[in-house]
């Protein structure tokens, strides 16, 4: 079953019956309906079905949940909580899309890489400055 969607390519699908623990990596997308423990990486999208249930770490460009997620979530994209979704956990995204009637029970850091691109110059100039007037 693919599907070629705005989000890439589906190369994988967990279906609702289906329990996984351990690692998934991908590059496109990944569907998950039943139950996974452990932890994401992807350059793509992860979407957590209605009846999918999540208790891992996540690191994805994206990330789409209509069911329930339990952990540490990480985007460099958007992360999308549906009306249906719950989250459990801590978020850290540039952009989060909370519909109502969705539940998001942790902290949410929004920061942007160019965001922390500008701290990290800010913090070497002040410590370039520090340097050149002890001389």
């Amino acid at each position: 079953m693919l599907n070629k969607g705005k989000q890439g390519e589906l190369e994988g699908f967990l279906g609702p019956a289906t329990s996984l623990k351990g690692e998934l990596r991908f590059k496109e997308m990944l569907r998950i309906d039943g139950s996974f423990d452990g932890s994401v990486e992807s350059s793509g999208t992860l979407q957590v079905g209605e009846t999918g249930h999540l208790t891992a770490t996540v690191n994805a460009k994206n990330i789409e949940i209509s069911g329930k997620v339990e952990g540490t979530l990480k985007a460099t994209g958007i992360i999308s909580i549906l009306h249906q979704g719950k989250v459990m956990g801590d978020i850290t995204t540039p952009i989060l899309v909370v519909e109502e009637g969705a539940i998001l029970d942790g902290k949410c850091n929004m920061v942007s890489a160019s965001s922390d691109s500008a701290k990290a110059a800010s913090e070497q100039k002040a410590a370039g400055s520090k340097g050149e007037s002890k001389k």
